[in-house]
């Protein structure tokens, strides 16, 4: 028997980094970050870098628990290369949400403010008619950003600003053109 441990909050921290772990697992290199900067006569100190690093990549929350995990993926690359940047959005594009988005416009859902229950998150059984929300969810570009017991839904957004700059980025990218057409043809009329 297989058991789904998707959204229990006992399991929550397993996907990615905790705080605890960012700050004890990589203390050597926020160090050496942080003095590489000041050399660079950016002075920062190691918590205004953990705080830049929580900014980026931290944010993503699998229940309605209150347990937030960093991406792993990005983490590291920030730990390489010392600089944040869209480490995992680079790593592989959205093409198929992009798609579904540019095949249903009218289903463009608000990026910080939808809410679904765990049921319309996970029922992911019909991909030709998968609802965007949930495919925003299962794909990372949502996360968790609370819980409503009473209603029994979560509210969902972006978790970081890795995800946010590169997604609004790409929705520009893709959507400006729309957007510019249809304002010349609002403009000839």
């Amino acid at each position: 028997n297989l058991t789904d441990i998707t959204m229990d909050p006992k399991y929550a921290g397993m996907m990615g980094y905790t705080e605890a772990e960012v700050r004890v697992t990589f203390q050597d290199y926020i160090k050496d970050i942080a003095k590489q900067r000041s050399k660079q006569k950016v002075l920062i100190s190691e918590e205004e870098l953990l705080n830049e690093i929580r900014n980026w990549y931290n944010g993503y929350r699998f229940s309605e628990g209150e347990t937030c995990v960093y991406n792993p993926f990005s983490t590291l690359k920030f730990m390489q290369n010392k600089r944040p940047k869209t480490y995992w959005y680079s790593s592989g594009t959205p093409s198929f949400l992009i798609d579904e988005l540019k095949k249903h416009p009218e289903s463009m859902i608000s990026l910080d403010g939808t809410t679904a229950t765990e049921e319309e998150l996970m029922d992911i059984s019909r991909l030709d008619k998968i609802d965007l929300t949930a495919l925003m969810y299962q794909t990372g570009y949502f996360t968790i950003k609370g819980y409503n017991p009473i209603s029994k839904r979560y509210q969902l957004g972006l978790p970081n600003e890795e995800v946010r700059s590169a997604f609004i980025n790409s929705l520009v990218q893709n959507f400006a053109p729309i957007t510019n057409l249809r304002s010349s043809q609002e403009t000839v009329k």
